[in-house]
């Protein structure tokens, strides 16, 4: 196990860290982002939509052109099994 790996004792497998990058999301999936105006992250759905990549938040139902926002992103988060 690397520095960067964490192990689930319950199921007994490694799972890779995750890592800020200011590159947006590339794939669908559940993304921490923490934007450069913000003092605390949250947790936004990427879905592909017709002309890019979209965020979508939770708690508002609103969504976001992923591609014009700045702050740095961690993801996507794996499912648990």
């Amino acid at each position: 196990m690397t520095e960067n790996e964490t192990t689930d004792n319950c199921c007994q497998r490694t799972i890779p860290a995750l890592k800020w990058s200011y590159d947006p999301p590339r794939s669908t999936g559940w993304y921490w982002y923490y934007s450069d105006t913000s003092k605390m992250p949250t947790i936004f759905y990427v879905s592909r939509g017709v002309i890019g990549m979209y965020a979508i938040q939770q708690s508002t139902g609103g969504f976001r052109d992923v591609s014009r926002m700045a702050g740095r992103w961690a993801g996507p988060i794996d499912e648990p099994i």
